[in-house]
This record gives structure tokens, sequence and C-alpha cells, in this order.
């Protein structure tokens, strides 16, 4: 697959300190309902949520954004690259703090010179559910978050 096919298609990842997960099939919540344990939650937390909320397991809706931020919370980091219009990613966590920012400017390095998949006019969005941290910046802008 060359450079141009790879940009054009849209990524899922799972981030957590040295672990950079690439979800090929699925999504996020998908792989937390799998593998609760993993993300820092159990099976039966799980369908605990999806029944306090009253959805079936895998509906994304309020049990799905009460995983994911549990997951969050738990250290992991949750990257998607959309394609449209515009290309952009949405890179979501708890805090933006040193550890998060260290993991977040490892991957942004990864994705744009070793894996070839963000192009120079991409926009990558950066948002804290905790401390309510949001940035915007074009890849081309560089985003140097040390």
């Amino acid at each position: 697959m060359d450079d141009s096919t790879k940009r054009a298609r849209e990524f899922q990842f799972w981030l957590k300190s040295d672990l950079r997960i690439e979800l090929t099939e699925g999504s996020h919540i998908r792989a937390v309902i799998d593998h609760p344990e993993f993300f820092g939650s159990g099976k039966n937390e799980v369908g605990r949520l999806y029944r306090e909320a009253d959805e079936p397991i895998g509906f994304e809706g309020h049990a799905r954004t009460a995983i994911l931020l549990q997951a969050y919370r738990s250290g992991w980091i949750r990257v998607r690259k959309y394609v449209g219009r515009r290309i952009h990613w949405m890179i979501e966590f708890a805090k933006f703090d040193p550890d998060t920012q260290q993991v977040v400017s490892q991957f942004l390095k990864w994705v744009k010179d070793e894996a070839g998949i963000m192009g120079t006019d991409e926009q990558v969005f950066l948002c804290g559910t905790d401390d309510d941290f949001t940035t915007m910046f074009v890849s081309s802008e560089g985003g140097n978050l040390e």
C-alpha cells in the first residue's frame, strides 16, 4: 500500500505507555467489551453499565461513554483517524499529564515519520475528558507537545 492510499483510509488505535494497539476491525468500545480486564474493567462491570443505561451491549450510548471514561482513567488513550471532506485525527484521554503528553508525542512522531499514515494538512484534535484540555493543530505545524 503506497503512502497516499494509507493516508486515505481510517485508522483506530488504543495507546497506553509503550503499547500501541491498532484496531483493524470493530470499534474501540468493542475492544473494551471483548477484553474488559485489559482496559481496567471487568465483564460484570461492562454488563452492569449497559443494564443500568437500559441499552444493548455494544450500543453507542450512555454506557459506552461511561466505559470509555473508565478506560481513559486507567491510562488508555483513544485515537481515531476520520476520513471525509477534511481528514482529521481525534485523540482522547483523561488528563493531559506528562505521561499522556509523552505517549501522544511518540505516537504523532510514529504516524508522521515511520508509518506514513498522517499527511501534512491533517487536523489533529486533542481532548482531555477530565481536565477539559483541548487543542487543535494542523499536522504540518508539527504539534510539538514536548
